[in-house]
């Protein structure tokens, strides 16, 4: 885990599918919402946390189609997804194959037109959320 900009930290963690990315993504909200941190004499303070995530490989009929920074760009635009859809969860970015060539592109110039795209599916740890759908 590194700090990766003003309040956005990077985790990478072995996995071995999103499902299992998704559950690890929200033992990590769930145990910063447990959390107390302290900030100074007798006063603590609780906090929650969003969380973003794609699996790289992204997708496994298409391994070679995306390179790790293009995963890093949809796992922040989740991220953006969860924060602007109620903060305090995790969204996940699932790819539903076959990806079209022109799919870093995508990623990179028109990020919000691939994500309404029917090449991917969102996953959600929110209960009042749908557990998976297609945006």
């Amino acid at each position: 885990a590194v700090r990766w900009g003003g309040e956005e930290f990077l985790m990478c963690a072995q996995v071995h599918d999103e499902q299992e990315a998704l559950h690890y993504a929200t033992r990590v909200r769930l145990a910063v919402d447990r959390a107390n941190f302290a900030i100074g004499l007798e006063q603590s303070l609780k906090i929650t946390c969003s969380i973003g995530l794609a699996c790289w490989p992204f997708s496994s009929k298409d391994a070679d189609n995306l390179e790790y920074d293009d995963i890093i760009h949809l796992a922040d635009a989740a991220l953006y997804l969860a924060k602007r859809s109620g903060r305090d969860q995790c969204i996940g970015i699932v790819a539903v194959p076959p990806l079209p060539v022109e799919c870093r592109l995508l990623i990179h110039n028109d990020v919000q037109h691939f994500l309404h795209s029917k090449f991917i599916q969102l996953i959600h740890d929110r209960a009042d959320a749908e557990t998976t759908r297609t945006i």
